[in-house]
């Protein structure tokens, strides 16, 4: 009887390991999801404070992924120092906008300094900045705190230098004045009446303190011999 043919030994192959999901980077916010998400940045600080204040809130209030968000803000700072400055810059160009286009200097100063004041105030007013600066509680003796107020402050001052600079070339106030300290004070001036507002008797309002004003202040803003 023949002997059958030894089989041959086949070895099979392992499998091949099964690739591991990998996982696609979330894509960088849009310009408008941007300046979406910035608008509820400064209404949540405004309404809500510092305390409240997160990345996963303000990202569930403009209706957006928090993962694509994180990839443009990835901490509630970043998110912070972007909001202020974007506000910051809106309310420079609002001013300026104000002054160089809308009030008429050359004519009655008066009329112009009360418009000028009335106009501020109500953005500061009406615009948040007066709850935002209220609930911003940040703490001094944090590091990143410090730098967050000092890189406004820097950048407010910046702007309002340019302001005033453009305001003196145009002969509407005393060019011997230093431009840093006159946008210093008309910024500390803005902020306190902001608060002070509050404790007024009922019916006045942010025209009649632009009126009663304006006189003290153009003794020391008015060109000299204008």
């Amino acid at each position: 009887m023949a002997k059958a043919a030894p089989r041959k030994s086949v070895r099979r192959q392992a499998a091949p390991p099964a690739k591991r999901a990998v996982k696609k980077p979330a894509r960088m916010l849009t310009v408008k999801q941007r300046d979406r998400m910035l608008a509820a940045a400064m209404k949540t600080l405004a309404n809500d404070g510092y305390d409240r204040f997160s990345v996963a809130l303000v990202a569930k209030r403009a209706k957006l992924d928090l993962r694509q968000v994180r990839s443009s803000f990835p901490s509630k700072l970043h998110l912070l120092a972007a909001a202020l400055e974007t506000n910051v810059e809106k309310d420079s160009d609002d001013t300026e906008a104000l002054i160089v286009r809308e009030i008429d200097f050359k004519g009655d100063l008066t009329v112009a300094m009360q418009r000028m004041m009335s106009g501020q105030l109500n953005r500061h007013i009406n615009g948040g900045w007066l709850n935002l600066f209220t609930n911003l509680d940040l703490s001094m003796e944090e590091p990143d705190h410090v730098d967050m107020w000092r890189m406004m402050e820097h950048r407010i001052g910046e702007r309002g230098v340019r302001i005033v600079g453009e305001m003196q070339r145009r002969g509407y106030i005393d060019d011997t004045l230093e431009p840093m300290w006159v946008q210093f004070f008309w910024n500390a001036l803005m902020d306190g009446i902001g608060v002070r507002l509050r404790a007024l008797p009922d019916g006045i309002g942010v025209d009649d303190i632009a009126k009663a004003l304006t006189p003290v202040l153009l003794k020391g803003f008015a060109p000299k011999g204008g």
